[in-house]
């Protein structure tokens, strides 16, 4: 298994510059759903739902992180099916916007003349 693994990085490595961007897109999207799925289990097992301590049997569960984080994915999914149109837009605006910085000289709005010596003082 370990050769497989260094023979598909070997194929990756002597392959075109696109398709090698393709693969680095695709795991290090894998890679940050993994940790982001384990960063989410380890959460949900050490914080746990606020007031669990005191469960009512009247009390609604309410979703943990993991169904918030799956419910999000599946939003994503579906706007991705429709053509992802709304994504596309947000991404033009966002990318559309123009920055803009200032560089000005120091002012200088105070007058060293007639300023007295500032005394020393001994540290303990």
């Amino acid at each position: 298994m370990f050769i497989k693994g260094k023979n598909f990085i070997a194929k990756i490595q002597n392959s075109p510059e696109p398709v090698r961007k393709r693969w680095l897109i695709i795991l290090s999207g894998a890679s940050m759903a993994a940790v982001l799925g384990l960063w989410v289990i380890y959460i949900n097992l050490v914080v746990g739902a606020p007031g669990s301590e005191l469960t009512l049997e009247s009390e609604e569960q309410r979703p943990g992180a993991g169904d918030t984080f799956i419910a999000g994915l599946k939003i994503v999914g579906q706007e991705l099916q429709r053509g992802g149109t709304g994504v596309i837009n947000r991404l033009r605006d966002k990318l559309g916007r123009v920055n803009s910085i200032d560089i000005s000289g120091a002012e200088r709005n105070f007058i060293l003349e007639g300023l007295g010596p500032i005394p020393k003082t001994p540290l303990p």
